[in-house]
């Protein structure tokens, strides 16, 4: 009786956690370099992991890294997987399937773009403003885009959202793409690649 009632109770606690939403926060920074940093929390703050990228680092861990790494082996072998029959088509609906239930609760841009010739940034504008007009009318989120009509191109501004999905909403595409006949033929064929040792 005791193992049937922790059995239980275990199970509702793993679809409450399954239930508690994943949040990601993202920001994009341009001015001059470009800065990104992104922050992923879980369990309404409690489990929280921060990344964060700029221009310095990126060439400092460039730097740093020595030999390249031989990647002709695993794009041979991303082929082969691909490749497989059907395989490609799986691939494409777990992506579709995963980005249907992404919910993007916050999103707000302000951007100065410049092309080569004033013009150009005339044209861009005359395309960007009704849409953000739109956007900006008919969702919570803000964009914002300044020309700047000067001979050169330009870049700057700032980008900054707020992802949420629920595990539990994940589960049928990851089931789906997991239990799946093409799945199950490449994954056959990559274990006898390697205990043949042919990559």
């Amino acid at each position: 009786m005791w193992v049937v009632i922790a059995l239980v109770s275990l199970l509702l606690v793993t679809i409450f956690f399954l239930c508690v939403p994943l949040t990601l926060q993202f920001r994009l920074s341009v001015y001059g370099k470009v800065e990104f940093s992104t922050n992923l929390s879980w369990l309404f703050g409690l489990v929280s992991r921060e990344l964060r990228r700029g221009a310095k680092e990126q060439k400092e861990t460039t730097r740093g890294r020595g030999k390249p790494r031989d990647w002709r082996k695993l794009a041979q072998l991303i082929c082969k997987l691909l490749g497989a029959e059907r395989m490609l088509r799986q691939v494409m609906r777990l992506v579709i399937g995963i980005l249907r239930r992404l919910k993007v609760t916050e999103l707000a841009a302000n951007l100065k773009v410049a092309l080569d010739s004033p013009a150009d940034t005339g044209f861009l504008l005359a395309f960007a403003t009704p849409l953000t007009l739109l956007t900006n009318s008919l969702t919570s989120y803000h964009i914002t885009v300044e020309p700047s009509f000067t001979d050169a191109a330009v870049l700057e501004g700032q980008v900054l959202g707020t992802v949420e999905v629920r595990p539990v909403q994940v589960i049928p595409p990851v089931a789906g793409f997991v239990f799946s006949l093409p799945v199950f033929r490449a994954t056959t064929g990559l274990v006898l690649w390697k205990w043949r040792g042919s990559w």
